[in-house]
């Protein structure tokens, strides 16, 4: 998990250094290996990241050959390898082995289609010098978050509310119709926030910001028109073969792997998927399983099932009791 934050402005007078700094500091939780900024004309990234990928040459922000346009991301590319060599083929140069690098030349070469060549979880921000423009995106079905807020000139974006709340011209005003929608469907639905002045970009869509104005579009929509006529059973294992896959392209890492188990029946499946991939690239998985405080009967319920996982699966398993998880990673040795 990263973040991001960033604030340009139509007048393209200087981002305050100070400000976007604490709004990068509200954020370090999410990013606690490492900080990055870049400060141009009318705009200013920010960054919080938590290394897994590139640890030596991944620092963001990343620029393209010219350094005509700079990224801050957050999320992981499963399919930036191909990306690349696809670049590669087109005369695009790199200079990291990072899967962010892969976007901004993505962005150059297929500009705002460039989520399009994605296969992710994502929330990026661009700023293109030679256009004095904001791209930003998100995946398709939102797995990483994206606010942004519109004001006296300004886009003010970033991954938490925490962030957009310290700019001074962001108001915490309410919306009382996001707090009805919360109240009868216990969440807000995108574009709306709990706040007035803040909107999350909605997933699918991507937003460029220009001169002040702002235009979004969505870049990918569920298709429910194509139907295939298999069994049952044909179905069951195109859902076992596609676990497997989405299981295989999330283990690209340069830190060591590990996995949650929680109850119900996907999970578990989830995790033999994850057992079967990597047990040909490591010795050990590394299983967490932490469970909160609950009534006797259902801890034990709870606890029987997963010694049966473990065992199931003769994986390094730890498992912690408490009512209140405050530092997880604090879990792992």
């Amino acid at each position: 998990m990263c973040g991001i934050a960033g604030i340009v402005r139509a007048d393209g007078n200087a981002v305050d250094r100070d400000l976007l700094t604490r709004m990068n500091e509200a954020i370090r939780h999410r990013g606690p290996d490492e900080d990055g900024f870049y400060f141009s004309d009318g705009a200013g990234l920010a960054m919080r990241r938590l290394s897994i990928i590139d640890l030596k040459t991944g620092q963001q922000p990343i620029h393209n050959r010219d350094q005509t346009a700079w990224i801050v991301f957050n999320g992981e590319i499963y399919n930036y390898r191909e990306l690349r060599a696809e670049l590669e083929k087109l005369g695009h140069h790199f200079y990291t082995d990072s899967d962010t690098e892969a976007i901004v030349h993505a962005y150059d070469e297929y500009g705002t289609d460039c989520p399009k060549h994605l296969r992710g979880m994502f929330a990026f921000a661009i700023w293109d010098t030679r256009t004095k423009s904001l791209f930003l995106a998100r995946d398709r079905v939102g797995k990483k978050p994206l606010l942004y807020a519109e004001v006296n000139g300004q886009l003010i974006f970033g991954s938490e509310f925490s962030a957009l709340l310290l700019h001074p011209d962001v108001s915490r005003d309410i919306d009382v119709e996001a707090i009805h929608y919360y109240l009868t469907f216990i969440c807000v639905p995108a574009p709306l926030t709990a706040y007035r002045a803040i909107r999350k970009l909605e997933p699918g869509h991507w937003l460029l910001w220009k001169n002040g104005e702002i235009r979004i579009e969505r870049y990918w929509q569920l298709d429910f028109s194509k139907k295939l006529k298999i069994s049952e059973e044909e179905a069951g294992e195109q859902v076992v073969d596609l676990l497997r896959e989405a299981v295989r392209v999330r283990l690209m890492s340069e830190v060591p792997l590990g996995a949650f188990l929680s109850g119900g029946i996907s999970p578990p499946n989830a995790r033999r998927a994850l057992w079967r991939a990597i047990r040909r690239f490591v010795r050990d998985s590394h299983l967490l399983c932490v469970a909160r405080d609950a009534p006797l009967c259902h801890r034990r319920i709870e606890w029987r099932w997963r010694r049966r996982v473990f065992r199931r699966l003769r994986s390094v398993c730890r498992d912690e009791r408490c009512g209140e998880i405050r530092n997880a990673a604090g879990l792992y040795p």
